[in-house]
């Protein structure tokens, strides 16, 4: 050899380098659709669980006597900031104990070319003359379950 210093990298070195640039770049754009993709699951799901919430209150406040006489109810809640449509189905039965009914509220809306779906499972005691109404709920979702009990103060 002549006693040059070999300066630059060859050709192949450069195409293996951007091959490796490329891969990385893909992966890291990659997981970021990925994340905001269920995060905008995640928000669907919040605004969800607020659906439930409003129509159980709104059950509640109409008193689950009243509604024990129609079985199955359903409707639909269009949601003009997100052009989310939700649909919502109510069930009810009575198990013909100290009037014990049992509720199950289901709301579903598509999303992503899936239906989701949560569910809320219910008991409430429909008393007439008292003015405390004993809650116990059972809610089940995609991800997993929780259960709570509850005391409200109202007029059934």
């Amino acid at each position: 050899m002549n006693g040059q210093k070999n300066k630059g990298f060859s050709l192949v070195e450069v195409i293996v380098a951007a091959g490796l640039l490329a891969g990385a770049t893909v992966t890291i754009c990659t997981l970021g659709a990925k994340s905001l993709s269920a995060m905008q699951v995640c928000q669907e799901y919040e605004k969800a669980w607020d659906v439930l919430d409003r129509q159980m209150v709104l059950f509640e406040q109409i008193g689950v006597a009243n509604l024990a006489d129609q079985a199955n109810l359903s409707g639909v809640i269009d949601d003009p900031q997100s052009s989310i449509q939700w649909r919502w189905r109510l069930s009810i039965e009575s198990f013909g104990v100290e009037e014990l009914y049992a509720m199950t509220l289901t709301v579903e809306w598509d999303s992503e070319g899936r239906t989701r779906r949560i569910q809320c499972d219910t008991r409430l005691r429909a008393v007439e003359d008292a003015k405390t109404t004993t809650t116990s709920t059972t809610t089940t979702t995609a991800t997993g379950s929780t259960t709570a009990a509850t005391s409200t103060q109202g007029n059934q």
